[in-house]
């Protein structure tokens, strides 16, 4: 193995590179698709159907996937609660419940249980 070529592959990228990413590269790999079905007080709910773009080699919903979709759609959440920016997620618990294979489409369920002291609102 070429330690040099090691180095470089992981380097830091140079703006270049970021300039030939898409503007919007979450939106349009995530996002893409996602149907809010039902927004309340505090909960979210909203479906896609997974595409081979999001599944790994098994043929499932990548977990960093699901994990993109509960930030972004929980800070959805929190708006509904009356906060209008979200900030920064400092803990995101996410239990797997069953795999979401390509193909299916799938409904998600997003309910706030607490959010941070620097950023309080009753649900």
């Amino acid at each position: 193995m070429d330690p040099e070529a090691v180095r470089r592959s992981l380097s830091k990228p140079s703006a270049d590179s970021f300039a030939a990413l898409p503007a919007h590269l979450i939106e349009d790999v995530a996002l893409n698709g996602i149907r809010l079905d039902d927004i309340e007080h505090g909960r979210v709910l909203y479906s896609c159907t997974v595409t081979p773009r999001l599944g790994s080699p098994g043929g499932v919903l990548i977990g960093g996937v699901i994990a993109t979709l509960v930030d972004v759609i929980g800070s959805i959440a929190l708006s509904t609660c009356g906060l209008p920016t979200t900030g920064v997620s400092l803990d995101i618990n996410i239990s797997y419940l069953d795999a979401a294979m390509i193909g299916v489409s799938r409904i998600f369920t997003l309910i706030l249980i607490s959010q941070s002291k620097y950023s309080k609102r009753n649900f």
